[in-house]
């Protein structure tokens, strides 16, 4: 089991336990392991005492959640009026400045709303409101924001104070800095994801002079060029001497490629997870979303490409395409060459696919958009008949309604 990051909240107990409690079922249902030291989950090192059990956790977490309410608490250095939830504000406090940690602080509202009236009747301590009023002065930096605004700065770091009045509140604060927006393994399935789908275009693409190289690209222009039918499969197409050269050299790599190291677990892992689906509301059930639809065809291009990469006699054909490419008079056949197209279009595809997610999930691509695919036939005449008699998914919807009413004939053919 992978590490889950960890949170410690920080507060006085008796005025915040209920929301201490809810804040630990709800932070680790979103895949946090939270440590309230009130629970028996709590580690606790029997050579260390209650305070540094506390410390030593705050120094070993990844964030540390404060809460701050009308209670000032037990005093961990009485002499200086050093509260406990204040020392351990401090340690978080300085993990925060060094990079260690993230520091979240929140405060009841009602708490500076009793401080700028002067109402003390609210605190449930002898001093308690110079007490908080002095806790919240050192959270916010009150006196280093106002040097820096009279220097022009530097200003404090790790200072911003939330307030919440509900748990809603502290949900929505605590929720937009962790980016609890999705569970942690959803963060998880989309982090490895990202790495395969990375670690696939290192196998696809290719450097030449420093430069990298979509080596499909060559191919799909030729074959705009040269406009295959079905009717020129049987017979040699004739080349020039540059597209011969074209097609020994791309389409040596389209056999060679490296596509059956492709990996597909992390990809195969996202499709069955279901994380990527969509619920609608109007239907009362999850639909295939665009993230999902964009999976799915990667791993059919995937596996269409390791199927017709083993079609091709790999150890004869760089010696055909060589012998072409030399040729005075260049020519191949035209199933041959509809085949080395064919594998180009399903490269091109896979390339596509890859780098259109990549940038998805790095925030550069937020509409899910592709360079456009290469049809599944590189043959001209069949490309669009194909596409045309390809029914929608609505038309398959309306398709199968009719057959199980037993409207019509649902296989006539006109």
């Amino acid at each position: 089991m992978p590490e889950k990051p960890r949170i410690f909240v920080s507060s006085t107990i008796a005025d915040f336990r209920d929301l201490r409690l809810a804040l630990k079922y709800w932070l680790e249902e979103a895949g946090f392991e939270v440590l309230l030291s009130e629970c028996n989950d709590f580690p606790v090192d029997s050579e260390l005492s209650t305070f540094e059990n506390c410390l030593a956790h705050i120094r070993q977490s990844q964030y540390v959640l404060l809460l701050v309410g009308f209670r000032y608490g037990a005093l961990f250095d009485a002499k200086n009026g050093v509260s406990v939830t204040r020392k351990e504000y401090r340690e978080a406090y300085s993990q925060a400045l060094a990079g260690r940690a993230k520091l979240l602080s929140l405060v009841r509202a009602a708490v500076p709303e009793a401080i700028s009236t002067g109402d003390s009747s609210k605190f449930t301590e002898p001093g308690g409101l110079p007490l908080v009023k002095n806790f919240l002065e050192e959270i916010r930096k009150d006196a280093e924001v106002q040097e820096g605004s009279r220097a022009g700065g530097p200003f404090p770091r790790a200072n911003w104070l939330y307030r919440f009045a509900t748990f809603r509140d502290v949900v929505e604060a605590v929720g937009s800095s962790l980016r609890i927006g999705a569970n942690l393994r959803k963060r998880a399935i989309e982090a490895n994801l990202l790495w395969e789908l990375k670690s696939n275009l290192q196998l696809l693409l290719n450097k030449s002079k420093g430069k990298i190289v979509w080596e499909s690209w060559p191919l799909r222009k030729l074959q705009a060029e040269i406009k295959l039918t079905k009717d020129d499969l049987g017979r040699n197409i004739e080349l020039s001497i540059e597209h011969a050269r074209v097609i020994a050299w791309a389409g040596t790599y389209m056999v060679f490629n490296e596509s059956n190291w492709l990996a597909t677990s992390s990809l195969n892992e996202a499709i069955e997870s279901g994380e990527f689906l969509q619920f609608d509301h109007q239907l009362d059930r999850f639909v295939v979303s665009s993230l999902q639809s964009a999976l799915l065809k990667l791993r059919s291009e995937i596996d269409r490409l390791k199927k017709t990469s083993t079609l091709f006699g790999a150890e004869t054909i760089m010696e055909h395409l060589s012998k072409i490419a030399h040729s005075p008079e260049p020519a191949i056949l035209g199933a041959e060459l509809a085949q080395i197209f064919h594998t180009a279009n399903t490269f091109h595809n896979v390339v596509s696919l890859n780098a259109g997610l990549i940038a998805f999930f790095e925030g550069l691509n937020p509409e899910l958009a592709s360079w456009p695919l290469a049809p599944e036939t590189p043959l001209e005449d069949s490309a669009r008949r194909f596409q045309e008699n390809r029914p929608t998914v609505e038309e398959v919807e309306n398709w199968v309604t009719s057959f199980f009413r037993g409207e019509g004939d649902t296989c006539e053919r006109k």
